[in-house]
This record gives C-alpha cells, sequence and structure tokens, in this order.
C-alpha cells in the first residue's frame, strides 16, 4: 500500500479540509453554488440564464449532478461540513448528511447509483474514503488505510482514483475490497473526472513554471496527456466528449472528438464580477452547476 503522509502538497488549494486551510476562510470567501441552463448547437455548448442557486452567508462548494438531476455539495457552516442536495428544478436545498465532529465532503455518486463516496474528515482528523447511502446514512470507509485522500474519481465500477495529499500530492488507484493502492502519477491537481462513455478518468498534473496539462488514466490503459490545461485553472469537467475548463469569468471547452480545432469560448460571464472553479455538468447535459466567488470589489 503507497499512501502519501499528511500535510499540504504543492499543488494549490488541495484539498477542501482543515487540512489546506480552506475551511478556515470559508466565511470570508462564500462561494456560492450558480447553475444556468446548456444548450447545443451543432454539438458545441452554450450557457444561459446563470442564476445564484444558494446565495447564502458561508461555505457552499464541490457540486456533483446525480442521476436523478439533483446536485450534491459541501456546505460548511462555523466548523461543520456535510453533504447537501439542491434540487435544480425547485431551488429547494437539504441536508444529506448531519455529522459532527466528522465533516463530509465531495460526494461522487457510485456506479451502481445505489448511493455516493465522500471524503469523510473523522474525528481524528484522519482522511478517508467512506461509502454512504442515498440518505446520507454512513455505510463505512472504501479503504482503511489509503490515506490522507482528498478527491476521487470511479474509473469503473471497482477502481478508484484517488488524489493522495502528500509532498508532492499523487494520485493513486484502489480496487474495491483491496488495500493496495497503485501510484499512476506525481504532482497532480485535485481535479479528477470520470470521462464519459469509458472507463478511464482525466486529471491535471503540474510543472514549475506554472503549466498544467490534462491528462487519461484507466486501468489496464496507462496515462497519456490530453490537452494543455487553460492557464491558472485546476478545475475541469466533461459535458459528453467537450471537456470544460473555468478561467476567471470565462467558460472554455475543448473537443475530444476533434482535438485540432482547439480550445474555444462557451461563454463569457465576465460582466456579471465572478470567478468560478468547481464544476459540473447534468446527465442530460441540460445544466451546469457551477462555483462561483465575487471578485473583490464586484
Amino acid at each position: 500500500m503507497m499512501a502519501a503522509c499528511s500535510g499540504a502538497d504543492d499543488a494549490p488549494d488541495a484539498a477542501d479540509t482543515p487540512d489546506s486551510g480552506d475551511a478556515e476562510v470559508a466565511a470570508d470567501t462564500g462561494p456560492d453554488i450558480w447553475l444556468a441552463d446548456m444548450t447545443w448547437t451543432d454539438g458545441l455548448p452554450s450557457l444561459a440564464n446563470l442564476r445564484n442557486a444558494t446565495q447564502r452567508e458561508g461555505y457552499d462548494n464541490q457540486p456533483h449532478f446525480m442521476a436523478d438531476g439533483s446536485v450534491f455539495y459541501t456546505q460548511i457552516v462555523g466548523e461543520r461540513a456535510d453533504i447537501w442536495r439542491l434540487d435544480p428544478a425547485t431551488g429547494a436545498t437539504s441536508a444529506v448528511t448531519s455529522t459532527l465532529p466528522e465533516s463530509e465532503y465531495s460526494a461522487t455518486a457510485t456506479p451502481d447509483g445505489m448511493g455516493f463516496t465522500s471524503i469523510r474528515v473523522e474525528a481524528d482528523s484522519v482522511q478517508r474514503l467512506w461509502r454512504f447511502n442515498m440518505d446520507g446514512t454512513a455505510v463505512g470507509p472504501v479503504f482503511e488505510t489509503i490515506l490522507p485522500v482528498g478527491y476521487h474519481a470511479w474509473a469503473n465500477d471497482s477502481t478508484i482514483a484517488m488524489f493522495i495529499l502528500g509532498q508532492p500530492a499523487t494520485l493513486q488507484a484502489g480496487t474495491v475490497g483491496s488495500e493496495a493502492a497503485t501510484l499512476i502519477a506525481e504532482r497532480v491537481g485535485r481535479s479528477i473526472n470520470r470521462i464519459p462513455g469509458r472507463t478511464a478518468v482525466t486529471y491535471p498534473r503540474t510543472f514549475d513554471d506554472g503549466r498544467s496539462e490534462i491528462w487519461t488514466w484507466g486501468p489496464g490503459q496507462g496515462t497519456a496527456m490530453l490537452v494543455e490545461a487553460r492557464p491558472g485553472s485546476q478545475d475541469h469537467t466533461w459535458a459528453g466528449e467537450i471537456l470544460l475548463q473555468p478561467e476567471g469569468g470565462r467558460l472554455m471547452g475543448y473537443n475530444a472528438a476533434n482535438p485540432g480545432a482547439g480550445w474555444f469560448e462557451v461563454t463569457d460571464f465576465t460582466d456579471q464580477g465572478l470567478s468560478f472553479s468547481r464544476l459540473s455538468v447534468s446527465h442530460d447535459l441540460t445544466v451546469i452547476a457551477l462555483v462561483g466567488e465575487r471578485a473583490s470589489g464586484a
């Protein structure tokens, strides 16, 4: 078993847990979950009707669309971090987990659709990957000894790619039912995402000169560089064959089916005074959830 030691890593804002400092600044930054409608023309997306779905003081972050169209996200109130549910159709929100002193982050649907996995910061501050039922009841740790886990994505029904905090941060793969972990890459960023229609994930790699690249990995497939990431952006997601990355107030796209076209602008929301980070797209590709924060003075 390969596990990185606890501590900060050299990828900025590596994990939204007390280890990385995000929890301490949450009250000051106040990120919200924003929604926008997604439409498609000739296989390319555009956005409209941007609206603030959470709009409250405090920290709302790490959105993830479930198969039923709801968005699971992390809400921090005081020292408490729980998973919440947002209904995009009605705007209603409700708590999924309600734990103290434990905290939950980065909810991700399990491949069978019967529950979700989440990073749990346990009472002794250990960060493990846990499985939960859809109603928020805890099933238990997926892995006992692979830690400290910061982020994760399911590559197939049994293999999970995990961001392991350390110096440097590493991407490691684990198989459900085993405590062995395989090192995939070092100096990786926080955003790990399943590629639609494939048993593979994408993840960022960082370099000393400030550049980052989006790479792919899948069980039995090895690693490969996909595209150079947008400057200053560490988050991405997929909408069909379109890779999406925020860049300040803009959303950029890259068509994996037409790599020669390079990056293109999906939408420019800079006039809203917002800067976007994490993002997730609904399964039917009609709604996008973006984490937005007001620029200073906006």
